[in-house]
C-alpha cells in the first residue's frame, strides 16, 4: 500500500507540473513565434536500462517517473501584418541574434529599429546578418525570400539564417530565445525562405490545451480521492490495532 501511495503522490506531483505547462501555453497563445511545451514521461524501458527498479528494491520504494518539459518546435501559422519589419521563416530554421551571453536563435520575427538604426528584436537584441549587426536608414526595407535586405537597389545585408539539426538540444533562455548546447549542431540556413510582412503565430491550439487541462484536473482529483481513501484505511487500521 505504501508503494502504491508513493506512486499516486508522484502522479499528483506530475499533474501539478503538467498544469503549469498547459497554463503557460494558454497564456502565450497570442505571443508571436511562441513554441508550446509538452509534458512527457520517459519510456519505461529507459528506466529499466538505468536499473531504477533494482535500485528501488535496494533503497526503498520508487516514487515513479518524473515529468519533463519538452519544447514542440513545430511551425505556427503565418499571419499577414503588412509591416515591412515583420518577417516569418517558412518551415524550420531560426534567425540569429546577438545577446549579452552570445549568439542566440529565435523564430520571433517581429522586428524594429532602435535609435541607432540597428535591426533588433522586440526585446532589443540585435538581429545578425552574415556580416554582423544590420543597420538601416529606413523602416521600410525590402527583404526577399532568401533573407537579403535591400534599401532601394542597394544590398545592405544578408540575414544570418540557420538550421538546427536537433532543436531539442537547444536551451531555452526566455523571450523566445534559444542558445546552443554542447550537443547542438548548427547548420547553414541555405534554402530557407523568408516571408516579409508576415509573422508566425504561436503553435498553440487553445482547444487542445483546454482538453488537456480538463483531463489533468480530473486525473488529479481522482488521485486525491485515492490518497484520501488510503489515509482513511491506514487510520482505521492503526486505531483498531491500538484497541486490541
Amino acid at each position: 500500500m505504501i508503494d502504491a501511495l508513493a506512486m499516486t503522490q508522484a502522479g499528483m506531483a506530475n499533474d501539478v507540473q503538467r498544469l503549469s505547462v498547459i497554463s503557460n501555453n494558454i497564456a502565450n497563445v497570442g505571443t508571436l513565434g511562441f513554441k508550446k511545451e509538452v509534458g512527457v514521461i520517459r519510456p519505461f524501458q529507459a528506466y529499466l536500462a538505468e536499473g531504477v527498479l533494482s535500485s528501488a528494491r535496494e533503497g526503498g520504494p520508487d516514487s515513479g517517473p518524473e515529468l519533463s518539459r519538452v519544447t514542440d518546435f513545430s511551425a505556427g501559422s503565418l499571419k499577414h501584418t503588412g509591416n515591412p519589419l515583420d518577417i516569418a521563416i517558412e518551415g524550420g530554421g531560426f534567425l540569429t541574434v546577438s545577446t549579452a551571453s552570445g549568439d542566440a536563435y529565435t523564430r520571433q520575427g517581429s522586428l524594429q529599429l532602435d535609435q541607432t538604426g540597428r535591426l533588433v528584436t522586440g526585446s532589443g537584441n540585435a538581429v545578425l546578418g552574415t556580416g554582423g549587426e544590420i543597420r538601416l536608414t529606413t523602416s521600410t526595407p525590402r527583404i526577399d525570400q532568401t533573407g537579403a535586405v535591400w534599401e532601394g537597389n542597394t544590398l545592405v545585408a544578408q540575414l544570418k539564417l540557420v538550421n538546427i539539426a536537433r532543436p531539442d538540444t537547444l536551451m531555452k533562455t526566455g523571450e523566445g530565445l534559444y542558445q546552443a548546447s554542447d550537443t547542438t549542431d548548427v547548420l547553414s540556413g541555405d534554402g530557407l525562405r523568408i516571408r516579409q510582412g508576415y509573422a508566425e503565430t504561436a503553435n498553440v491550439v487553445t482547444m487542445h490545451e483546454m482538453i488537456k487541462l480538463i483531463e489533468t484536473m480530473r486525473h488529479f482529483e481522482a488521485s486525491q480521492k485515492l490518497v484520501q481513501g488510503y489515509d482513511g484505511m491506514l487510520d482505521k487500521a492503526i486505531n483498531e490495532a491500538g484497541a486490541l
